[in-house]
């Protein structure tokens, strides 16, 4: 169905100031709780979430569905969550292995739907209500607090780092959701291409993707 879906992100919004004292989370909770529609924009990012059409996202058959209808917010966890575990399956299949995962390896996962939707997603989580992702994130006085940021450890580029510690020489501050994605685009694969996947062959099905996360960061602390 997503064969020949061609991404194309244009962000036109440099510099857009989120602002702490405008972060209203109920927006975000309604957001998160909506149904989410396939093969329709993104109200604000304006993108068309193809993720959740990928063979095996929901780890189950085909021809079930769970959850049956899910919202925004449970895509982009679980988008967050195959992103997360296919750069660390790299990490493991160097298992026994000297040296450090390729580059022309970890631009696969980058480049994926997966990782891709994730951070339009956590994007539009933000902009919709306004808050920075450590707004997103729990409180250390939250039940289901773990780890400082943790909306904000959603980002491609922090899972990247996380997984294989390829972090980057930017030292980006926590709260700056997309500049380690930024730095990462920046970066050129040899046969493969820049990492903001403007030249990369999709892995779903073989098609180009011109998936451009145009690299700048929405949030200014």
């Amino acid at each position: 169905m997503f064969a020949t879906q061609v991404h194309a992100v244009i962000w036109a919004i440099f510099g857009y100031p989120i602002v702490n004292a405008e972060c209203n989370v109920t927006r975000y909770e309604k957001w998160y709780d909506t149904r989410f529609i396939r093969g329709e924009e993104t109200e604000l990012t304006e993108y068309v979430i193809s993720v959740d059409g990928q063979k095996g996202f929901w780890g189950v058959l085909e021809n079930l569905r769970y959850p049956f209808d899910p919202t925004y917010g449970q895509v982009m966890e679980k988008a967050a969550d195959v992103c997360e575990r296919s750069l660390q399956t790299l990490k493991r299949d160097l298992a026994g292995r000297h040296g450090d995962v390729e580059n022309y390896a970890i631009f696969g996962p980058m480049c994926s739907y997966e990782c891709l939707d994730s951070d339009i997603l956590h994007l539009e989580a933000m902009m919709q209500s306004e808050c920075n992702c450590l707004d997103l994130s729990p409180q250390p006085e939250d039940k289901h607090y773990r780890v400082e940021g943790e909306f904000c450890r959603k980002n491609s580029g922090r899972l990247m780092c996380q997984a294989l510690d390829r972090c980057g020489v930017w030292h980006c501050r926590l709260g700056d959701f997309m500049c380690p994605r930024h730095e990462y685009n920046k970066e050129f694969t040899r046969f493969r291409g820049f990492g903001d996947c403007s030249d990369a062959v999709s892995l779903v099905t073989g098609t180009i993707a011109s998936a451009i996360l145009v690299a700048s960061s929405l949030i200014h602390l």
